[in-house]
């Protein structure tokens, strides 16, 4: 991210980018253990450089499917 990126504003400018094509874009990462959760890196870099604070999706109630 820091050789891509070198500051804020053009990771910011890039992200709205995206936005503008995707509206409401959304991280996912399917890590068995949380410390090797990529989302959860970029959140803290996104939370670094932007401010912004990413949230942990949350699934609706969803019953067994057996």
């Amino acid at each position: 991210m820091a050789s891509r990126f070198a500051d804020g504003p053009q990771l910011r400018d890039y992200l709205m980018g995206i936005a503008q094509i995707t509206p409401r874009p959304i991280f996912c990462c399917y890590e068995r253990q949380p410390e090797d959760c990529h989302r959860s890196v970029l959140a803290g870099i996104l939370r670094e450089m932007l401010g912004w604070e990413v949230d942990e999706w949350q699934a609706p109630q969803q019953g067994s499917l057996l």
